[in-house]
């Protein structure tokens, strides 16, 4: 048993069919419906879907779209009532593609409401974006801050990236301070890390350290496996002897196992460079 929405209680005020029949629509672009009377082997001009054959008052339309297209507000069903289909037989839109993003917020909107922006949109639908707190926009030229789904099923605009704001003190307030005066909100020097080993009861403090991409930070200390116990893995020479050096990368791989990558002082470091350590 099929259960309407109210919707369907009230039809509009167009040209209704002697006797409570709706003439059957052209099918849908893009799609197609079913006709509720219809069964297997019924080869009527109804059931063959002919426009403009007469049905009677209460038949349902359930619509389908091709793959890569959806219903206007994701209607699915026009019921016949006082000789018109409510609501109107609808055409299916060719959808854009989800939206997410490492460094951008997002909120998707269409006819007003917020929409999941990860799932296929339809034309019209919105998308307004910012960078997330502690990124920075990376080209300023290609930055907006809202575009739309097109008819054609892509974004007028594509999505832009932004970067971490390394270095940049975010300002809690305009007051100085001084060095050893007072505590600092964390969200003021957001690329700092505290690096803590477990000594086999507690958590200790070993080092700080600069964030240099989600998952590798940079320190400086001195690292020897007799500070840190069996809690990292240091990389080998060929001979099998293990490095020891001043500057270093800690990296949390996706298996959770950390490791520590030499870094010299004058080693200059790019991306692809960074990627292969993580």
């Amino acid at each position: 048993m099929m259960y309407l929405s109210s919707v369907f209680c009230y039809a509009r005020e167009k040209h209704p069919v002697l006797g409570g029949g709706c003439p059957l629509p052209q099918k849908p672009n893009n799609g197609d419906f079913e006709v509720s009377e219809c069964i297997d082997g019924d080869f009527s001009s109804k059931c063959r879907k002919v426009p403009g054959t007469i049905v009677s008052q209460s038949v349902i339309l359930q619509y389908q779209c091709n793959p890569g297209f959806e219903l206007p507000d994701n209607i699915k069903y026009s019921i016949c009532y006082n000789g018109v289909w409510d609501p109107e037989p609808s055409d299916c839109l060719k959808v854009c593609k989800g939206l997410s993003s490492n460094s951008l917020d997002l909120q998707c909107f269409y006819n007003g409401k917020e929409v999941d922006c990860g799932k296929p949109m339809i034309q019209g639908t919105k998308v307004r974006t910012a960078c997330k707190d502690t990124y920075d926009i990376r080209d300023a030229s290609a930055s907006f801050i809202t575009t739309e789904c097109t008819s054609d099923g892509t974004w007028a605009k594509e999505l832009y990236k932004c970067e971490p704001g390394c270095g940049k003190r975010n300002l809690v307030n305009t007051i100085s301070t001084l060095k050893g005066d007072q505590f600092l909100d964390q969200y003021e020097f957001p690329w700092h890390a505290e690096i803590y080993v477990n000594d086999g009861s507690d958590f200790v403090s070993w080092c700080g350290g600069t964030i240099i991409h989600q998952k590798a930070i940079l320190t400086d200390i001195g690292l020897k496996r007799e500070d840190i116990g069996n809690a990292l893995t240091f990389p080998r020479f060929d001979n099998g002897i293990e490095q020891h050096f001043i500057y270093g990368v800690v990296s949390l791989l996706e298996s959770g196992i950390v490791t520590i990558t030499n870094v010299t002082e004058h080693m200059k470091w790019i991306e692809d460079k960074l990627n292969e350590i993580i």
